[in-house]
């Protein structure tokens, strides 16, 4: 019996979050999710500031967009920094094992 209504409304509601879960669950940098969400409340945050101090609209627009891109710019930035840092600390961990098999060889 196919469904009719809301119960098919539902349904289709459910699939779709079973999608978005499964593509949250597969995405490779957690903390992509969480930088998402900050980028949408601090440009919706900017948005609703422009409109409650009356600018028009097209200022509100502009400075969402900008919010957007210095958000984006700033993200990327944070990620680089934060990737070659866990690499450097990689690196200096593998240096000093290293130098003790070197200095302290097993008898």
């Amino acid at each position: 019996m196919p469904q009719t209504g809301l119960s098919s409304y539902r349904g289709d509601i459910i699939a779709h979050w079973r999608t978005a879960a499964t593509f949250v669950c597969n995405i490779q940098d957690p903390g992509a999710v969480q930088r998402v969400l900050v980028g949408c409340v601090t440009t919706f945050a900017v948005v609703c500031g422009a409109v409650g101090a009356g600018f028009p609209s097209a200022v509100a627009l502009v400075l969402g967009l900008a919010n957007l891109v210095a958000d984006g710019f700033s993200m990327a930035i944070s990620n680089y920094e934060s990737i070659k840092a866990a690499r450097e600390f990689n690196d200096d961990i593998r240096r000093t094992e290293q130098h003790h098999i070197d200095t302290v060889p097993d008898r």
